[in-house]
């Protein structure tokens, strides 16, 4: 995460967030997700379990259903180019969702957030409003 990231180093002179969650320190991704009431991805996420030498408790990944994907990443492309988008994404650790953010590098640096009102993964109405952004689209 860029916010973690820059408040650590020193040769970072700005941040630009396109279509992101912007996390404030002690925040979690799933305490913004919650609040993404016109982002489409919570529902579409599907999980896949991994080994993780623990037979009672594997590891657990999200990806998004490969039928939503289209609609919800890449509805701007052809159907073709999106299935393999949908076919080729690497899936994220469902942790991520609980990790409670640190100092972020936001406060001390210059911000720029691009929004789309199309988002549909993290949406356009989210806590982020309290932070400065620029809205592209319709």
């Amino acid at each position: 995460m860029i916010s973690l990231v820059s408040a650590r180093a020193g040769n970072v002179a700005g941040l630009v967030y396109v279509a992101a969650f912007i996390q404030d320190e002690g925040e979690t991704l799933q305490l913004l997700a919650e609040q993404a009431i016109d982002s489409t991805l919570g529902p579409a996420l599907r999980p896949a379990h991994y080994p993780t030498g623990a037979a009672e408790d594997p590891g657990t990944e999200l990806y998004v259903d490969p039928v939503s994907f289209p609609t919800i990443f890449a509805a701007d492309l052809p159907s073709e180019q999106a299935a393999v988008l949908a076919s080729s994404q690497r899936p994220v650790s469902a942790t991520v969702f609980d990790e409670i953010s640190g100092p972020v590098g936001w406060k001390m640096l210059p911000l720029w957030a691009v929004i789309s009102p199309s988002d549909l993964a993290v949406g356009a109405g989210t806590s982020r409003d309290r932070r400065p952004r620029l809205v592209i689209g319709k």
